[in-house]
C-alpha cells in the first residue's frame, strides 16, 4: 500500500518537474498582475469551500447545531405573485407595490 503512494509521489513530482522546466526553457513570461489575480480568487474560492466543509464536519459529529439561523423577512425583497408584479401587472398596481415596501 505505500508503495502506491511512494508511486504516485514521485509521478507528482517528476510532472511538476518537466512542467517547471519548460516554463523555463521555453521562457515564457507568466504576467504577473494576471496571476496573481487568478491565484488570489483561486485560493478565496478553496477558503469558502474548505470552511463550508469544516462547518458540516462539525456539524456531523455534533459540535455545531444544525438548526437554521432564523432571519427576519424583508417584505421588499420578497418575489411578488405574477398578477400583482409591479412591473407587468399594468399601471394601476403600482399602489399595491407601494404598500408593501414603502
Amino acid at each position: 500500500m505505500a508503495c502506491i503512494y511512494l508511486l504516485a509521489l514521485g509521478l507528482g513530482a517528476a510532472i511538476l518537474g518537466a512542467i517547471g522546466f519548460m516554463l523555463l526553457r521555453s521562457s515564457a513570461r507568466l504576467p504577473i498582475g494576471q496571476f496573481v489575480a487568478f491565484s488570489s480568487a483561486l485560493v478565496g474560492v478553496l477558503a469558502v469551500v474548505l470552511m463550508g466543509k469544516g462547518v458540516a464536519a462539525h456539524q456531523k459529529v455534533g459540535y455545531l447545531k444544525m438548526t437554521p439561523i432564523s432571519i427576519p423577512p424583508i417584505e421588499c425583497a420578497r418575489p411578488l405573485p405574477v398578477h400583482a408584479n409591479c412591473l407587468g401587472a399594468g399601471p394601476h398596481s403600482h399602489d399595491h407595490c407601494r404598500e408593501h415596501c414603502i
